[in-house]
C-alpha cells in the first residue's frame, strides 16, 4: 500500500501532489495542502465558535503545555489576572 500512495501524482480530489501543494505529516505520509483547506473552512463554516474553540485548544496544549480547562482553573485561582503584570494594589 505504501508503493502505491507512493506514487501517486495527484490527490482524490485532483490537486497536484507536489511542490508547495504537500506537507508530509508526523507519520511520513504525504498531505494535500489544498484538501486540508477545503476541510477546515467546512468545518469552520458548519460551526464557527467549535472551531475556534479547537484551535484555541491546540494554540494552549501546543505553546504552553496545557489544556484550556487548565488554564481556566489557573485564571480563576489567580482571580482572573497575571500575576507577571498585574498591578500593584
Amino acid at each position: 500500500m505504501a508503493k502505491f500512495n507512493a506514487e501517486k501524482t495527484h490527490c482524490k480530489r485532483g490537486h497536484e501532489l507536489s511542490g508547495d501543494n504537500i506537507r508530509i505529516t508526523s507519520q511520513g505520509s504525504r498531505q494535500c495542502i489544498a484538501c486540508v483547506s477545503v476541510v477546515y473552512k467546512a468545518e469552520y463554516y458548519a460551526n464557527p465558535e467549535a472551531a475556534h474553540t479547537k484551535k484555541n485548544e491546540w494554540q494552549c496544549q501546543n505553546n504552553y503545555g496545557f489544556s484550556l480547562a487548565d488554564r481556566d482553573a489557573l485564571l480563576v485561582e489567580q482571580n482572573n489576572t497575571c500575576p507577571i503584570v498585574a498591578e500593584p494594589d
